[in-house]
């Protein structure tokens, strides 16, 4: 397994999806893509997301979105915005029309909150945290204190774990959180992407442990509108981001179609 490549929050946006795997397809000596959940939600096309998942033969994690349409989790008691209970009770009529039932799908009966794949014993995947992964907590979040206190936690279990790296996702940011073998020392690296620059390469060094935000493909929280993935050189050891244009107008136009509240097209145009 040289080389993979790892994606997350598609959020039912089909038209980025598609061109992430058409930019994955170009690299060279991809063995396998895995998915860390939120594949559907806010977006326009959750079962053609959902179909394109399953023919490209992509391991997926449940997301917070996915708990929430296969009742483990109460999401009118987790979502705070009216637009996101809208948005999944428009989710759960759309996959009821086409006979999708998540709860009864093979696909995902075999997926976990978290998995380590057998081939990649130091590297843990996960949607949002490794030790309390069903609970859908944020390792970075508005309040610096708590933020700490996760990801102080995180690595912890990952030094006891001998873990050194983790790829996540739910908070739709691309961004690199590292601690060395000291007690509490943490730090948060914010990827450079410029407008004219579409990938950003790091190496990440083997006496620190890391956790890394893929990004999120189908609604990209961090001011780039561009959908967002990684490759992960699993013998160089060498963590590369990508930033892929994609259709934006047509994804907002088929929001606006479907009756989704309007928000979710304005933060696609401002990657917010």
């Amino acid at each position: 397994m040289a080389r993979i490549a790892v994606i997350a929050d598609i959020h039912g946006n089909l038209e980025a999806f598609e061109a992430v795997l058409g930019d994955i397809d170009k690299q060279k000596n991809i063995s396998r893509i895995y998915s860390l959940g939120d594949n559907v939600g806010y977006g326009p096309s959750p079962v053609q997301v959902l179909e394109k998942l399953e023919q490209r033969g992509i391991r997926s994690i449940i997301g917070n979105h996915e708990a929430a349409l296969m009742g483990i989790l109460n999401f009118e008691e987790i979502f705070s915005s009216e637009n996101a209970i809208k948005a999944t009770y428009w989710t759960i009529d759309e996959l009821k029309n086409h006979n999708v039932d998540l709860e009864e799908s093979p696909f995902f009966k075999k997926a976990g909150f978290a998995m380590m794949p057998s081939r990649l014993p130091h590297v843990g995947m996960t949607h949002s945290t490794l030790t309390k992964p069903e609970l859908y907590e944020y390792v970075v979040g508005p309040e610096i204190s708590e933020t700490r206190k996760v990801a102080v936690r995180e690595f912890d279990y990952m030094r006891k774990k001998k873990i050194p790296l983790v790829f996540f996702g739910h908070s739709h940011e691309a961004l690199i959180v590292k601690s060395d073998y000291g007690v509490g020392t943490i730090g948060i690296t914010i990827p450079n992407f410029k407008k004219s620059k579409r990938s950003y390469t790091f190496h990440p060094p083997e006496e620190e442990m890391w956790m890394v935000n893929v990004g999120a493909v189908g609604q990209p929280r961090d001011g780039d509108p561009r959908a967002c993935y990684l490759v992960y050189d699993t013998k160089r050891k060498i963590i590369a981001y990508y930033r892929i244009e994609y259709d934006v107008e047509k994804t907002a136009d088929k929001i606006i179609k479907a009756g989704l509240p309007e928000v979710y097209a304005r933060r696609l145009r401002a990657g917010r």
